[in-house]
């Protein structure tokens, strides 16, 4: 599915997974004691614009990735997928290094945080060269 519709589609998908992810169900609560988020800050008026900037981050990220994959001719889902996990290391996971080097953020939160771009790499970069 090279069209930029699977860009959107993985888009949308990686805004999913990030909504299960730092659900209850999952990582939530363990990702707001470890970012100190009370539950109260995550329901207050306005919160909606931080759901729509995450939802256009997705897609910034799945359109990017997908002229990346298509932009080198990778057709399979395997090497898709290879190309997201060095995407993944070279920009998500040495970038944010930083945050826990010099912002002090807890290495716990750098782990459960890149989890999730890893997984989202790996989802969007499957359906992009499905």
């Amino acid at each position: 599915m090279p069209e930029l519709i699977s860009a959107i589609i993985a888009g949308v998908v990686f805004y999913i997974i990030g909504a299960f992810w730092y659900s209850p169900l999952l990582f939530g609560k363990q990702w707001m004691k470890l970012s100190g988020i009370k539950p109260v800050q995550m329901s207050k008026e306005g919160v909606w614009k931080s759901y729509l900037g995450g939802f256009l981050a997705s897609l910034i990220t799945a359109i990017v990735l997908w002229l990346v994959i298509t932009g080198i001719g990778i057709s399979s889902i395997l090497e898709s997928m290879k190309m997201a996990v060095f995407l993944w290391i070279g920009f998500i996971a040495a970038t944010s290094l930083n945050n826990v080097i010099w912002g002090g953020k807890k290495v716990q939160l750098y782990i459960l945080e890149n989890g999730y771009y890893l997984a989202g790499m790996l989802a969007m970069s499957a359906i992009i060269a499905f």
